[in-house]
């Protein structure tokens, strides 16, 4: 067998795998040039503000001293003080739904707490707080009916926000699931 078959062979046996190689190479340099490329179009991409209960996503409106120490009880994982600041809140401020969520939100996780074979669900909304605050609490206000529907039963939300000294009874729906929702500013570059 002369040299040239010998090199024919090993190329023919190695083609595969070198053609996956540079394949390979080529991905990982286009990908990189991509990502080089993308931060050269948007320099700087907004940071997406998102809560669960730690903080709201309306600094500029009116916030109630309870509100801002559920706010801080969440923050610290002290959920069933942070219940019941948010019920106080909202026995003041009723028509408040960011509050409403951050109410359910306490529940799941005191409840996970309690009963760690829970389920916690999870869902996410994207809303314009920054730049149209109205239709971000119309869409919260949906949100929070369905999370309350969802978690407790409009009925014993209701109950719970009117006297706050009430034991407050929430099994979650089917399977002990209960869902609590984050959400997110939506950054003004991203508007569509």
């Amino acid at each position: 067998m002369t040299q040239q078959n010998i090199w024919y062979r090993f190329i023919q046996r190695a083609k595969l795998p070198l053609e996956l190689a540079g394949l390979s190479i080529a991905a990982i340099l286009l990908v990189k040039d991509v990502d080089q490329l993308i931060k050269t179009i948007i320099p700087e991409i907004p940071k997406i503000n998102s809560s669960i209960g730690e903080k709201t996503m309306f600094p500029s409106g009116k916030i109630s001293s309870e509100k801002t120490l559920g706010m801080e009880d969440f923050k610290n994982k002290r959920f069933s003080s942070a219940i019941y600041q948010f019920r106080k809140s909202l026995n003041s401020h009723k028509n408040d739904p960011e509050t409403v969520i951050f109410l359910n939100n306490a529940i799941a996780k005191q409840t996970k707490i309690l009963n760690p074979t829970g389920e916690i669900l999870q869902i996410a909304v994207s809303i314009p707080a920054a730049g149209e605050p109205n239709i971000a609490q119309e869409i919260l206000r949906g949100v929070a009916q369905l999370q309350s529907e969802f978690n407790c039963g409009l009925s014993e939300i209701s109950l719970a926000v009117k006297n706050t000294q009430s034991q407050l009874n929430c099994q979650g729906s089917s399977n002990n699931k209960f869902l609590p929702k984050y959400y997110g500013l939506k950054p003004p570059l991203l508007r569509g």
